[in-house]
């Protein structure tokens, strides 16, 4: 029996590598319809957390997605390169036996934390610099084309997906995406392991609490649609499954 290992409690680990090499073996041989999972996200959205969460809860000799986040399993299972934190690719759009799970913040939330936790993105003034083939403008206006880029992308496609607010699937500890896939045939280990560390410095709180900022500095003008969109998943996620 094998187990797959999040980056959570390995982030560089040859033996983990390995038998994930071995878990797409036997998933090769017992593919079933719709067996695979994406988490999609920008940066400071969630998605190592949904990532450990799903990983933690995949059953020995299941494999759904891949420790490298960076990375998905395709239709032919084959490992394609699709960035966590990018467009979403036409490739990825095209699959069928795969269910991307976009995560959005509220960006009140989101500002806080992405400010203390830019990575490669220089801002000055209220302008982010480029990164991830996304163009550089006003952080909120960023924010509100990132969101609606890859909302549109997933409509207009034929995959499936699940669109979630990072915020309220936190209430339920993350369940609530599992208890979704589960209703796809997705199995997972009951009762289910929470993730209840942060992921970055694995303190054990999920939210880091930070100063909050003065958000009238980046949000010039509201987007009412994004804003709508972002109340509208908090009350209910929102899923294609073909």
């Amino acid at each position: 029996m094998i187990k797959q290992i999040s980056q959570l409690h390995a982030r560089k680990s040859e033996k983990d590598d390995e038998n994930e090499k071995k878990l797409l073996d036997i998933k090769l041989k017992n593919f079933k319809t719709l067996d695979n999972l994406f988490v999609l996200g920008y940066y400071n959205s969630g998605t190592n957390w949904i990532n450990y969460l799903i990983i933690e809860n995949t059953p020995a000799n299941h494999i759904y997605t891949l420790r490298n986040q960076n990375k998905f399993i395709s239709d032919q299972i084959t490992i394609e390169r699709q960035s966590k934190h990018g467009k979403l690719k036409d490739l990825t759009l095209s699959q069928k036996k795969c269910v991307i799970v976009y995560v959005i913040r509220d960006f009140d939330s989101w500002i806080n934390s992405f400010l203390r936790n830019k990575y490669e993105v220089k801002i000055k003034n209220d302008i982010a610099s480029s990164t991830y083939g996304w163009p550089s403008m006003n952080v909120y206006d960023l924010y509100c084309h990132i969101i609606q880029t890859n909302l549109n992308l997933l409509r207009n496609s034929k995959c499936n997906y699940i669109i979630v607010n990072m915020k309220e699937i936190q209430k339920t500890k993350g369940f609530i995406i599992l208890e979704l896939l589960e209703k796809l045939n997705f199995k997972f280990i009951k009762p289910y392991k929470e993730i209840s560390v942060h992921t970055k410095n694995k303190k054990n709180e999920i939210n880091r609490n930070f100063l909050k900022c003065d958000i009238t500095k980046f949000k010039l003008k509201e987007n009412k649609n994004i804003e709508k969109f972002i109340k509208d998943i908090a009350l209910k996620p929102e899923c294609r499954l073909l």
